[in-house]
């Protein structure tokens, strides 16, 4: 039988709460890999660097969210880098 870990609720299930500007738990990422199951990292890869880092790490597979399931969140990520990104909602 194969064994699978998924933090799925790193960062989210005790405090301090992880919000989306902080970076994934590759320290979790990496103990896992030494359990020796096919591991599948989740949380806050919503980077493609994010998700390279990842692979680097040991991961089998990343979960890529929020990056693409809420676009309002990853546009904003966007408009915030713009020169008035600042002023998007006042419009």
């Amino acid at each position: 039988m194969r064994k699978f870990s998924a933090p799925t609720l790193a960062g989210y299930a005790s405090l301090p709460l992880a919000n989306d500007d902080d970076a994934p738990d590759y320290e979790l990422l990496r103990a896992l890999r030494t359990l020796g199951a096919f591991t599948m990292a989740e949380g806050r890869y919503s980077t493609p660097a994010r998700v390279k880092a990842a692979f680097d790490q040991g991961a089998n597979a990343v979960t890529v969210g929020t990056a693409l399931t809420r676009l309002e969140i990853a546009t904003g990520w966007f408009c915030a880098q713009t020169p008035k990104g600042d002023q998007a909602d006042a419009q």
